[in-house]
């Protein structure tokens, strides 16, 4: 009672002093205050709060903040030191309680270094808890698979599953962590290699490009086919080949080479280096051309093809319309005879016609007429006569 009337009367609430559990009274915690009994009255004091600086439950309670607990804090998704509100009831350590011991692991993830395409298996064992595995703070590789409760392995691990792998379990008290490192050999391989190249003499600079990968990291070396590298050379740190102001004495084959600890000597393609007169461009070389010849030589063969067909089918199909239009007009039939019948005529139907005809001892006749020109409907009938509709 002494101990708040002094606060009170001075006004001020000593934050460095560290209360008591027999000072804590048994009220609703979170609305930021402490409520101070004197002989006939009581007041209520704000308090700062302290609990954001705890990280552990220990720490949270062993401080004696007035309102702060070890819980699950609902905002975060992780156990913290907060207020009462943020928590949910079956996970509040409240400040007089006792915290749990923190988990401990009977098995840890072991550090691995595997040659690419091997399998790497992790192990994780803590008694009374199910670890939970993550990659880098994040997701595990799709591939990845929960052998049980206390392993996981990777398949044909590659250059992208290196990294730390985490195994994670947690109580009231918090979350503990072991970790192991995946480290993967991969045996050194070309990405980029030289190509043939034609330049110019004396004014233009050639850069030849070697890249390769791997771990441990490869060496790159390069070599001339007739003779040591050019003086005017150097290779640059990502592997090319820069030869500055190329001369005639730069041609030759160069060939580029790679290894590291884990792999062979690889070898790559060798690139000849040709050197023109001055004045040569790359886009003057003639051999630079011949795709595009080719390819525009047998553009221009399918499209004469196709026209010289579509000129032949439109041939075809007037022919053939011609021929039908004729054969219906001379094929009518009347009751006196066959006669051919001329319906709006052109100019192209002018001509001499021919009818045959017998009689019963077989004296032929025929009637033969040539004109010049038909009206616009007319008929040659069967008795030689020629006359309109």
């Amino acid at each position: 009672k002494q101990w708040y009337q002094r606060r009170v009367r001075a006004v001020v609430f000593d934050t460095s002093y560290k209360v008591g559990d027999s000072h804590v009274l048994d009220i609703t915690y979170g609305d930021g205050h402490v409520y101070v009994l004197g002989s006939n009255w009581i007041t209520s004091i704000p308090v700062k709060q302290q609990c954001d600086s705890a990280t552990s439950c220990s720490e949270c309670i062993g401080a004696h903040f007035p309102f702060c607990g070890w819980c699950y804090d609902v905002t975060i998704g992780d156990w913290s030191c907060s207020t009462k509100s943020k928590c949910t009831l079956r996970n509040w350590v409240a400040p007089t309680d006792t915290c749990a011991p923190l988990p401990t692991f009977t098995t840890r993830p072991r550090n691995l270094t595997l040659h690419e395409g091997a399998t790497a298996q992790f192990s994780c064992v803590s008694p009374g808890s199910v670890g939970v595995w993550t990659k880098d703070g994040g997701k595990l590789p799709f591939k990845a698979q929960i052998l049980n409760t206390h392993g996981m392995y990777v398949p044909e691990v590659k250059l992208e599953d290196i990294g730390y792998y985490e195994c994670s379990v947690n109580n009231t008290s918090g979350v503990v962590v072991a970790r192991a490192y995946l480290y993967v050999q991969v045996p050194a391989r070309f990405v980029r290699q030289p190509a043939n190249v034609t330049v110019s003499y004396g004014h233009q600079d050639l850069l030849l490009p070697c890249r390769a990968e791997g771990l441990p990291k490869p060496e790159i070396w390069w070599e001339r086919s007739n003779g040591n590298l050019p003086d005017a050379s150097r290779q640059l740190a990502n592997g090319d080949l820069k030869i500055i102001r190329v001369m005639r004495s730069d041609e030759g084959g160069y060939t580029c080479y790679t290894r590291n600890e884990v792999g062979t000597l690889q070898q790559s393609q060798t690139a000849y280096v040709t050197v023109q007169d001055e004045g040569y461009t790359p886009e003057a070389d003639p051999s630079s051309y011949s795709t595009s010849i080719s390819v525009t030589v047998l553009a221009v063969g399918i499209f004469i093809a196709v026209i010289v067909c579509l000129f032949i089918g439109l041939m075809a199909h007037c022919f053939y319309r011609r021929r039908k239009q004729k054969r219906d007009f001379l094929e009518a039939q009347t009751p006196h005879g066959t006669y051919s019948h001329f319906s709006s005529c052109p100019h192209q139907d002018e001509s001499g016609y021919l009818c045959p005809n017998s009689n019963w001892n077989n004296t032929w006749q025929s009637f033969h007429r040539h004109h010049t020109g038909l009206s616009s409907n007319a008929f040659l009938d069967s008795g030689g006569m020629m006359g309109d509709e």
